[in-house]
This record gives C-alpha cells, structure tokens and sequence, in this order.
C-alpha cells in the first residue's frame, strides 16, 4: 500500500527501481532541513484555544487527548481544500509544529501549507511543502507515532491555518496527535 501511494506522487521522487517485489525510491530533494524541537520552545495547551476546521470539527479533541488510537480524519479523501485553524488570544510566535499519523501511515497531507495572520484577516506563508519527506523523516524517527515535525520562521500569529492542498483518490487526511509550541 505505500509502495503505491510513493508511486502515485511521482513529483516526490526523481527514481524508482523494482527488484523483485521491492520498490526502491530516491526521493526529490526537500526544501526543508531536519527540524528539532529546541529548549527554548513552550507547549501550547490545544485545548485552550478556538479551533476550527473544513471537516469534521466534531471530532478536533482527538488530536490532543494524549490517545494515539483516536484521530481527526477530514473523513474524504484529500480533495485540496482541507484546513485547520487556531486562534489565539494575542499575537504569539509559534515556533514549531508537530502532528502524528500513528495507525494512519497513507493518510499524510500531500501538500502542506502553514500560514499565520497577524490581523485575523490576512495570512502569510510560513511553510510549503510536500507531504512525503516529512513523512519519511518521521517514519524514521518514530515508526510507532510517525510524527511530522516543522520549525516556523518568526511570526506574530492572531490565528494559525494548516491547509492541506494536494489530491488523493484513496486516502482521507488524519491527525492521531497536534502539538504546537511557541517561542
């Protein structure tokens, strides 16, 4: 099932060997370093904050009940037009992001977009990129949570979107677990 889904995004990879009933992949290079949570970085307490998403906002809680076996699911395969949005009670500099797929391996964002507005009303972009070298990376790190891990540039964000733009005819996009940190 991933050796499909990694051949499905063809723009993520620049080769593909089969041997046998092995499929090796020399990934496309990403835009992004390996990124690591830093002493200096606060939690931030999800539960606290005004959430909002496109699907399924009923079930939003399960990205931060500490429960691996629970998650927000968009509940449709990703069409690209996915989102979810915090509010903040003041500008706050979120420095670090990191969401874990747990059970739901194929369910990554295929093209992730992270924007903060400091006005409420207008955003700006604090990351972009596809969704299968993060995947990887954290695969690596954890293959039990598969966490996805992404530092952020300065900001002064009132609200914070995650908007997932890519298309997959199969998988839905999935959250088991959402943190976000401040700096």
């Amino acid at each position: 099932l991933i050796s499909a889904a990694i051949r499905a995004q063809s723009d993520q990879w620049v080769v593909h060997h089969r041997f046998g009933t092995r499929d090796v992949f020399e990934l496309a290079p990403s835009t992004e370093s390996i990124d690591i949570l830093t002493d200096d970085l606060i939690p931030i307490d999800l539960s606290e904050l005004r959430q909002t998403t496109g699907h399924r906002g009923q079930s939003l809680e399960a990205m931060w009940d500490n429960d691996y076996e629970t998650r927000w699911s968009s509940d449709a395969p990703q069409a690209g037009h996915e989102w979810i949005e915090w509010a903040f009670d003041k500008p706050t500099n979120i420095g670090h992001v990191r969401f874990s797929l747990a059970k739901s391996l194929n369910d990554y964002p295929r093209n992730l977009l992270i924007e903060g507005s400091f006005d409420g009303e207008t955003y700006r972009t604090l990351y972009e990129d596809r969704g299968l070298p993060k995947f990887f990376l954290g695969l690596v790190d954890d293959p039990e949570h598969v966490p996805i891990d992404i530092a952020l540039p300065q900001n002064e964000s009132l609200k914070l979107r995650l908007r997932q733009r890519g298309v997959s005819s199969t998988w839905y996009w999935s959250i088991h677990e959402m943190r976000l940190w401040e700096r």
